[in-house]
């Protein structure tokens, strides 16, 4: 009975973080936005290095009028993101229709770590 205790408090704890940081984020860029200017990255702001995830917004709209080269050198890794979202978004979709609590298997976990890892390593090297 105690170890559901904790585990109804673990969980409840990581909503309050999760909708934390979703407030934190939107004040951020809602900040940045009423000075009219676009909202810089927060991890690179904090912490000087580029997000792994830098240029992905120029490169979905080049990659939407089908420059695919030019949508690559923004991100090299736009086409891998967009595969771990679209398998990410299913498996999520198909707990949905079963009623069963969202769940990401382990390898697709993995996927994604090594992936922004990846992305990171990427990003620091065009930025030298």
């Amino acid at each position: 009975m105690r170890l559901l205790r904790m585990q109804d408090r673990l969980r409840l704890f990581s909503k309050a973080l999760g909708l934390s940081a979703l407030a934190g984020y939107l004040v951020w860029n809602a900040a940045w936005l009423a000075r009219g200017e676009i909202p810089p990255s927060i991890f690179l702001y904090a912490t000087g290095w580029p997000c792994p995830t830098t240029g992905m917004t120029r490169s979905l709209l080049l990659l939407a009028r089908g420059d695919v080269p030019g949508s690559l050198f923004q991100n090299p890794l736009t086409l891998g993101y967009l595969a771990l979202l679209a398998v990410s978004l299913a498996l999520v979709l198909r707990y949905a229709v079963r009623r069963r609590p969202p769940a990401l298997p382990p390898w697709l976990a993995w996927a994604w770590a090594l992936s922004l890892g990846a992305g990171w390593a990427v990003q620091t090297a065009l930025a030298v």
